[in-house]
C-alpha cells in the first residue's frame, strides 16, 4: 500500500510547510518538472519501494501536485541507495533510471553563512567561537565528490610591518557542482536550528 496518510493530510501540510515552496524535491530520476507531472500515475509504487521511506504523496490540494511523490529531507532524506528502487519500481517513465548514484540530479546543497557553525567568530565576536562541525561531510553519502570541508587557515606568512594582520579563510563548507545530488542527508542531520545546509531543488 502506497505511503499515502489520508485523513493526517493536513498535519504533514503543517509539517512540511508544503505550501511555501511551489518548488518539490523529487525523488531521485525525477525528469522534467512540467513532464513529471504530466507522466507520474501518483501510484505510490516509488514510495512503497524507498528502502528509506523518505518518499512521501503530496498531500496538497493542489489538482495538479496532490498525491506525487516527494521527498522532505527535514523529515526522512533520500540515501541514494544502490539498488535506486525507487527509479525501478516506477511503472510510468516519470523517474528514470540512472546508470549510477552519482548522476542523480535532485538538487543542489546551499550553506547560509550566517547559520553555520564553522563560520561563527571570524567576524571577530569574541562571544562566538568557531567550531569544527564537519556532519555534513562525514555523513555524505557520495562524501568528496559532492561537498568538501576547507582547512581554513592561511599559511604563515612573514611578520613584515607594512603587512596588515590576514584574517581566517572562510571555514564554510563548499558544495561540488556537479558532485552534489540534492539527496537531503545533509541538510536532516545539520545540527542547527534553523538549517545551515538546505537543498534547493532543481
Amino acid at each position: 500500500m502506497a505511503k499515502m496518510l489520508g485523513p493526517l493530510a493536513d498535519a504533514i501540510d503543517d509539517r512540511f510547510h508544503l505550501s511555501e515552496s511551489p518548488q518539490l524535491l523529487r525523488p531521485p530520476g525525477a525528469i522534467q518538472e512540467t513532464s513529471f507531472l504530466e507522466t507520474c500515475m501518483r501510484c505510490g509504487s516509488c514510495a512503497d519501494a524507498c528502502p528509506a521511506s523518505a518518499i512521501v504523496l503530496n498531500p496538497d490540494n493542489n489538482q495538479q501536485k496532490i498525491n506525487t511523490p516527494l521527498i522532505n529531507p527535514d523529515a526522512a532524506p533520500c540515501v541514494v541507495c544502490d539498488d535506486l528502487a525507487c527509479m525501478k519500481a516506477c511503472p510510468s517513465g516519470a523517474l528514470r533510471l540512472v546508470s549510477a548514484p552519482g548522476l542523480i540530479r535532485m538538487g543542489i546543497a546551499e550553506v547560509s553563512p550566517d547559520v553555520c557553525v564553522r563560520n561563527l567568530g571570524l567576524d571577530g565576536d569574541s562571544s562566538q567561537t568557531d567550531e569544527d562541525c564537519t556532519i555534513c561531510f562525514d555523513l555524505c553519502p557520495l562524501g568528496s565528490s559532492a561537498i568538501r570541508i576547507p582547512d581554513g587557515e592561511l599559511p604563515e606568512l612573514p611578520k613584515l610591518p607594512e603587512l596588515p594582520k590576514l584574517p581566517k579563510l572562510p571555514r564554510l563548507p563548499i558544495v561540488q557542482n556537479p558532485g552534489c545530488v540534492g539527496c537531503g542527508v545533509c541538510q536532516y542531520h545539520c545540527p542547527t536550528t534553523p538549517k545551515a545546509i538546505r537543498i534547493r531543488p532543481w
